[in-house]
């Protein structure tokens, strides 16, 4: 996991610098692989956000198809989180029977 650690802090990093530089469309990809490297970790949540940031930016500079990447690491992100929920009982609340 350490290496995914890594990842996610050289995403940031990246992200930040991009930013401060003012290309926005370097920070989305930035920002793309930043969600990728904190899904593995089991670290929906920031991935999600990551995967937002970037489409945000991306939209803002006019690129679907890369929106679509960070579309579907948003997908991944989400699934694996409802996914891992469900493993460890949290739904239990949301079910007609529950």
């Amino acid at each position: 996991m350490e290496r995914f650690h890594e990842a996610a802090e050289a995403g940031r990093e990246a992200a930040r610098v991009f930013e401060e530089m003012g290309d926005p469309h370097a920070a989305a990809w930035a920002y793309t692989n930043l969600g990728t490297a904190l899904i593995e970790p089991r670290r929906y949540d920031e991935a999600a956000d990551a995967c937002r940031r970037a489409l945000r930016l991306f939209r803002d500079t006019a690129d679907p198809a890369s929106e679509n990447a960070a579309m579907h690491n948003l997908v991944r992100a989400t699934r694996a989180k409802g996914a891992n929920t469900k493993r460890a009982g949290g739904d239990r609340g949301l079910s007609p029977s529950g």
